[in-house]
């Protein structure tokens, strides 16, 4: 494995449990009657453990390059990453939570190089589709809704 997968699985571990640590604070209810940290919990301990999961695949799978270059853009990209993560963690109480996905999904598409506008607009609907029908119609959870939702 290269040295540059070793460290962005170990940062992406660390990030999926410090997400976790975090979401565990609110309360989780249960599948009948789902809290506000029902899906963040779901959610950060399927990242962490698929995280580890690859990062010890790469600390195991093979001996680890030294002295492998990144690939050119490769920090800034995981910066606008945890950055676009961060911003809709933050204002997603204003914006609200379907807004927030559509935004962020959006914009994490085109840090990840998806090019043009047709298809990163239509993965973030889609992803914004989906959240909304198992959230808002099969679930029933109440999610934040923001200035632009309410």
């Amino acid at each position: 494995m290269k040295r540059g997968e070793f460290v962005f699985f170990g940062g992406v571990s660390v990030f999926c449990a410090l997400y976790l640590a975090w979401a565990l604070r609110m309360p989780f209810g249960g599948v009948s009657q789902p809290g506000p940290g029902f899906f963040p919990v779901i959610l950060g301990v399927t990242g962490f453990a698929i995280a580890l999961g690859f990062f010890v695949r790469a600390a195991v799978g093979g001996k680890i390059v030294r002295g492998s270059p990144l690939p050119h853009g490769a920090p800034a990209r995981l910066a606008g990453y945890v950055i676009a993560v961060a911003l809709y963690a933050g204002t997603q109480s204003l914006v609200g939570t379907y807004v927030g996905i559509f935004i962020l999904v959006l914009v994490l598409s085109k840090i990840s190089g998806l090019g043009g506008w047709v298809k990163p607009v239509a993965l973030a609907g889609g992803c914004t589709a989906v959240a909304f029908f198992l959230f808002g119609l099969v679930l029933g959870v109440p999610l934040p809704l923001g200035i632009l939702e309410g």
